[in-house]
């Protein structure tokens, strides 16, 4: 992949492209997340001390000519600073570094968690800004040391040179399901309910193909039933609000019921 950043010290544009092969991140996809149920993924990284800079379109001005320099070269890594953007509402973000800055062969965690509020892919983006160094040799200067962020010596004028970004950047996509459209309209069936963990309300939905006399009864973890009631359905889905803020806080299970076919789900009271 390209990696790309300016620099307005050349009378024609010209760039610096830094890359890196390999993923630094664990695990390379994600989990689905649900709307209303509380999420919480850990993804792992260690920051490499190498990197590869592409050097594609780059040229150095001296006497009003280019310098050529290799289309690739090895680079030492200092040090890089991640930021997270792209996540669902809902949901936080958090690096095991308050600032975000680790430096060359640190581990580090960001932490994915909060209750998705909206479904829907999101397109997750770990961005990074990474500090270094590395050398080329030009013909009649000879070798050349330049630091990212700092400058290069290019002999007749120094160049600024930004922090290099994008080279440990990764992207992920994170689907968020409703819930609802699991739901099979031409059978008896049920999702989780949602919120989940809940400290006050949640909605429990389940579809039916006809209208029918659905049982909901909610048992504790001893099994002891703690609410029931009958509900009157409507063909298709159909979505029931629950108040458990007299119960406890703890595992307990929700059934529904239509006479021939059960549904069994656990569910969380948190305060």
């Amino acid at each position: 992949m390209k990696k790309i950043f300016t620099t307005s010290a050349f009378v024609a544009a010209s760039f610096i492209a830094f890359g890196q092969s390999v993923d630094i991140y664990s695990p390379s996809s994600l989990p689905g997340a649900a709307v209303g149920t509380n999420y919480n993924q850990v993804i792992s990284f260690t920051v490499p001390s190498t990197a590869t800079i592409s050097t594609a379109g780059f040229g150095l001005p001296t006497a009003g000519l280019p310098i050529p320099i290799p289309s690739s070269l090895p680079a030492s890594i200092t040090s890089t600073t991640l930021t997270v953007s792209g996540l669902p509402a809902g949901m936080t973000g958090t690096f095991d570094q308050a600032s975000g800055t680790y430096a060359a062969g640190v581990s580090g965690t960001l932490t994915l968690s909060g209750t998705p509020t909206v479904g829907g892919p999101a397109a997750i983006q770990i961005a990074s800004s990474t500090s270094g160094a590395a050398s080329f040799s030009a013909p009649i200067i000879g070798n050349i040391d330049f630091t990212f962020p700092g400058t290069i010596n290019a002999g007749v004028t120094n160049l600024p040179v930004p922090a290099a970004p994008q080279v440990f950047d990764k992207s992920y996509t994170l689907d968020v399901s409703t819930g609802i459209e699991d739901l099979d309209a031409n059978s008896f069936s049920a999702i989780q309910n949602m919120p989940n963990p809940f400290s006050g309300k949640t909605t429990i939905a389940f579809s039916t193909p006809g209208v029918e006399k659905v049982a909901l009864k909610i048992f504790d973890m001893l099994g002891k039933e703690v609410y029931t009631s009958t509900i009157q359905s409507k063909v298709g889905v159909n979505e029931v609000e629950f108040d458990g803020s007299n119960l406890k806080e703890g595992i307990y299970f929700f059934s529904l019921n239509n006479g021939s076919k059960n549904f069994t789900q656990k569910m969380q009271v948190k305060r």
